[in-house]
């Protein structure tokens, strides 16, 4: 497991939690969208700190990417499906 891995572990067990997250989908990623946003540049920026500070982040980063696709590849499509579906029928009305 590389550094990367170990930090990024989302456990929701919790079904009114679930639940709550999903009420409050859009309203959610209508604030993350706003955020990154506004924060753009610094996110950018912590970024290249990061890859100036450790060496090995870039790769890790890729390599969490990779295995991560790897692992949830029947997921990612099945979302992207829906999504491109979604596009279609918006365009088409």
């Amino acid at each position: 497991m590389t550094n990367i891995q170990s930090r990024i572990c989302i456990v929701m067990p919790d079904k009114t939690k679930q639940k709550y997250y999903l009420k409050n989908k859009k309203n959610r990623l209508k604030y993350q969208r706003e955020y990154y946003k506004r924060n753009a540049e610094k996110i950018k920026r912590n970024r290249e700190l990061k890859k100036e500070n450790d060496p090995t982040w870039a790769t890790d980063q890729k390599e969490y990417n990779r295995q991560y696709y790897i692992n949830n590849k029947e997921k990612i499509r099945a979302k992207r499906a829906a999504t491109k579906n979604k596009r279609l029928i918006h365009k088409h009305k």
